[in-house]
């Protein structure tokens, strides 16, 4: 039987439908329009979007939803949380991050596996699941430390850039693509440099193109490198700080809103400094405040609501969670710890957990094997900690994003000494 004759038996008539690509248009003998988009995915009606509207709409709806007492009283209830692991043959998991790898518009997860000396990631599958680990490099000759995600080479495809403490390197991945598999070709920044570490990207010299930001433990730089376009990032570092050997993490962020980037790095010893930039790769240090001995783990956002930048520090070796007000533009902060005592802080994410307008801290406790959250009730003022996982051993890395596409944040660790990525499901939005 042709269209035609289905659509009698069904009491339907077509009303148009110009092409393969178009939205077939039906009328039952009701009266009622019956729209199937076309390859395009949209349905025009004078001349709105009417599938982009009702997707709006459904967010708007959560949204209010999700601001009932019922949705705040069952998000503050760790019980709600659905907790699960992400496994395969993963070891060691170091540093990790989201980014949409293969273009299906899901955040899927990069990690980087130190003991197994790999970089892997996780294609997103929609709803929480996730299929892998799948091998962006493997079989390295040192483990690697740190990453960072970006599109280098502005092709549309993201790129990965990783560090190796033991082999002094600094290397990027560009994603070359392919269906269904993804493969990355390998191209060095930096090699035999001791101590590689931490690792951000930033339009450094404002030219368009994104640069890389390096920390080297071993030799006490910060360098970054000039990304020239057409896929190729220079060799050559740009050293802005000798003060890094303490320090284990940095910071790539607009700290005095002057539109130009900064750099923050926390070290010992009163070493930790402010960078200021210019624009043009140039920078001017500035002491912080003193700040807690052994930070591993360091944040930056607008935690009180006052619309300038602030900073959050874990340290692990004070067991402190430390949040730093910027009270004047850069050059002055207030400190303030968080309730309560978690022991080997090493993992700090920052994210609107409860969609109450306040930024809230999520810390992961290397010790105590387990991830907490700090709820922000205004202005950084904080209750003492909901704990979301304790399924994650040796916490090295937490992180927030919205895995299930439901509209609200929910919490990924990455364990250093078991095989699994610990994912608590946010209930806020059931």
């Amino acid at each position: 039987m042709g269209l035609i004759g289905v659509m009698g038996a069904l009491g339907l008539l077509l009303l148009g439908a110009m092409g393969a690509d178009d939205p077939l248009i039906l009328r039952d003998d009701a009266g009622h329009l019956h729209i199937q988009s076309g390859a395009a995915g949209t349905v025009l009606v004078q001349h709105v979007d009417v599938l982009a509207m009702l997707e709006r709409l459904d967010a708007q709806v959560g949204d209010l939803e999700a601001r009932t007492p019922q949705a705040r009283a069952r998000v503050q209830n760790s019980s709600a949380w659905t907790v699960s692991s992400i496994g395969g043959t993963l070891a060691s998991a170091f540093d990790a991050r989201f980014e949409d790898l293969d273009g299906d518009g899901r955040r899927d997860i990069v990690v980087v596996s130190f003991w197994a000396r790999a970089i892997v990631w996780y294609r997103s599958l929609g709803a929480g699941a996730f299929q892998g680990p799948l091998t962006i490099a493997g079989d390295l000759s040192h483990g690697p430390r740190k990453l960072a995600v970006a599109d280098f080479d502005q092709d549309g495809r993201p790129d990965v850039v990783a560090t190796s403490e033991e082999g002094g390197s600094l290397t990027w991945y560009r994603n070359e693509g392919g269906n269904p598999a993804l493969s990355f070709s390998p191209r060095a920044i930096v090699r035999n440099v001791l101590g590689s570490y931490a690792v951000q990207v930033a339009d450094v010299d404002e030219d368009g193109w994104l640069d890389v930001v390096c920390g080297f433990r071993g030799v006490g730089h910060v360098a970054w490198f000039r990304n020239a376009g057409n896929g190729t990032i220079s060799q050559t570092p740009h050293v802005i700080s000798n003060a890094f050997d303490t320090s284990y993490v940095l910071a790539v962020v607009d700290l005095n809103q002057d539109g130009h980037v900064d750099v923050l790095f926390p070290g010992e010893n009163d070493a930790t400094e402010v960078l200021f930039g210019d624009g043009t790769g140039n920078f001017t240090a500035q002491p912080f405040n003193a700040v807690p001995t052994g930070i591993h783990a360091l944040a930056v956002s607008d935690i009180n609501h006052d619309g300038r930048p602030d900073v959050a520090v874990a340290s692990f070796a004070a067991n402190l969670t430390v949040w730093y007000a910027q009270v004047s533009s850069g050059d002055l902060w207030a400190p303030h710890e968080l309730p309560g005592t978690l022991y080997g802080p090493r993992a700090l994410a920052i994210g609107d957990l409860d969609k109450d307008g306040a930024m809230d801290l999520v810390v992961g406790a290397y010790i105590e094997n387990r991830v907490v959250w700090y709820r922000n009730l205004g202005q950084g003022t904080f209750e003492d900690p909901i704990e979301l996982l304790n399924n994650t051993s040796s916490v090295r890395c937490v992180l927030v994003d919205d895995m299930d596409g439901d509209g609200d944040l929910d919490v990924l660790a990455a364990s250093y000494s078991g095989q699994v990525l610990g994912l608590a499901l946010n209930p806020l939005r059931p």
